[in-house]
């Protein structure tokens, strides 16, 4: 994302956004992925109430919200179906799956590319004197700079499946 223009390839563009796309999806994943893992864990304990695990051809029916009702139905005081419902609920999840919907629709809007031009030597009237001349150069999507929409999403998913997943090992040990 830093690059000097001169020194980026000619599908340095298409290759950002694929990134970004993959970002998202795969993000997006590891959340859906857990509840799926969730579900047939939970199956081991109740199979009256998941009852999709006895079925391969219902597999794709198990979803955050299948998990999550499962869960609540079978141990409704217990802490991790509260997570589980808090996660189905948080605005940060909701976010991740229209982002990636957006993106793999190919309907997300554009990317903003910022070019800031400087140099140290500019006189009053603007013009320069002979001094280094330089630019920033910084790529956006949805107004936000990618150089810190990505570490920062990633930051909170990691922070949202360390409550999901703390509350799921804490659970499941006190079944053993």
């Amino acid at each position: 994302m830093k690059l000097p223009r001169e020194d980026r390839p000619s599908d340095w563009h298409f290759t950002t956004q694929t990134r970004l796309f993959e970002f998202f999806v795969s993000l997006h994943s590891a959340f859906e992925s857990s509840f799926y893992g969730l579900y047939f864990a939970g199956s081991r304990l109740d199979r009256q109430r998941f009852t999709f695990a006895d079925d391969p051809e219902k597999y794709q029916r198990v979803k955050v919200q299948s998990t999550t009702g499962a869960f609540q139905a079978a141990w409704p005081n217990e802490p991790l179906p509260k997570a589980m419902s808090d996660l189905r609920s948080d605005s940060f999840y909701d976010r991740l799956g229209k982002v990636r919907n957006r993106l793999a629709h190919r309907i997300a809007p554009g990317f903003e590319h910022r070019i800031t031009l400087h140099a140290d030597g500019i006189t009053g009237g603007g013009s320069l004197t002979g001094g280094q001349q330089g630019e920033d150069y910084e790529l956006a999507w949805q107004g936000e700079p990618l150089a810190t929409m990505i570490p920062s999403t990633l930051t909170q998913a990691e922070e949202k499946l360390d409550v999901l997943w703390d509350a799921a090992a804490a659970f499941f040990a006190s079944r053993q």
